[in-house]
């Protein structure tokens, strides 16, 4: 089995081609790797292979991810369906290079599967920060927690828009208001942006993990 990114990795990269790495390059890697993630050099070893066999050119595209997520997982809305996309791949794509190699992808996917409390913490946060400056809106929150709803419900009935509207308002509302009261004994955004840096999101969640777990509608 592969790494399940089959289609979504680009089997012409002509600009940035990659051959596989030799013993000594590879050996060298997966001991760097081991160092800084919470694979085993076994661990490492196989998800190389499971990479490399799904893209033999040693890079997942930004486009080909795209059309991968898009055909897998069924959405209503294309535009949707691209922005949690782009988003879900910019979490790996640490240099903004619009390809991630085989050391972004083991790094991602170790913070996914096994990072502390903290890493797995600013990973969503990245995925709220839909504009990257930093800071998460509200606006964004309810953007991104609405993709996600609709991703697991697909079916959702267009009558439920609006209570889901509503819902997801309060849930934001429920996470700034926790956050803001936890760090500084205040209902409000004490330097007034209306945002939320990583920061306080990291923290105030470390503090009250019940913020974020899912509420019924």
């Amino acid at each position: 089995m592969g790494s399940g990114f089959g289609r979504a990795c680009s089997s012409r990269q002509a600009a940035g081609r990659r051959k596989k790495l030799g013993t000594f390059e590879l050996r060298r890697l997966v001991l760097q790797l081991t160092r800084i993630t919470y694979f085993n050099e076994n661990e490492v070893r196989e998800w190389y292979k499971r990479f490399m066999k799904d893209c033999p050119d040693g890079l997942l595209s930004e486009h080909h991810f795209l059309h991968f997520f898009t055909d897998t997982f069924k959405m209503s809305e294309q535009e949707d369906k691209n922005t949690l996309a782009r988003q879900i791949f910019r979490t790996f794509d640490k240099d903004g290079s619009g390809s991630v190699d085989f050391r972004e992808f083991i790094i991602g996917l170790s913070t996914l599967l096994r990072g502390t409390t903290v890493e797995r913490l600013k990973w969503v946060f990245n995925m709220y920060d839909l504009d990257s400056n930093g800071s998460v809106t509200k606006d964004e929150l309810i953007h991104v927690l609405k993709m996600m709803h609709k991703l697991r419900y697909p079916e959702m009935a267009v009558e439920n828009v609006d209570a889901l509207d509503e819902h997801l308002q309060s849930v934001a509302d429920k996470i700034f208001t926790g956050i803001f009261y936890l760090l500084h004994r205040a209902e409000v955004d004490v330097d007034g942006d209306g945002t939320l840096k990583l920061k306080e999101f990291v923290e105030g969640v470390r503090r009250n993990p019940g913020l974020l777990r899912p509420t019924r509608n």
